[in-house]
């Protein structure tokens, strides 16, 4: 019994584009990391390192959280289609 052929696989194929997506990936990971530690440190000191707006703080993390949620979503699913 043969193993069948893969060579139409997402990472085989796309392999850039797929290294790429996990390098965005990482970085937002890291970046969601770093956020709530910046959450941890504002609780305990309130006026360091704040932005101009409450708002915009909320709109940043709140973006931040989702794009590592859809990007890390997206690796598992092509990670899945193999």
């Amino acid at each position: 019994m043969t193993k069948p052929d893969r060579d139409d696989s997402p990472r085989r194929n796309g392999t850039r584009h797929f290294q790429f997506l996990e390098a965005v990936a990482a970085a937002s990971l890291i970046l969601t990391m770093l956020a709530l530690a910046w959450m941890i440190v504002v609780a305990y000191e309130p006026t360091w390192l704040r932005f101009a707006a409450v708002e915009a703080e909320v709109i940043v993390v709140v973006a931040l959280f989702s794009a590592a949620l859809v990007l890390v979503s997206l690796i598992a699913l092509l990670h899945t289609r193999d």
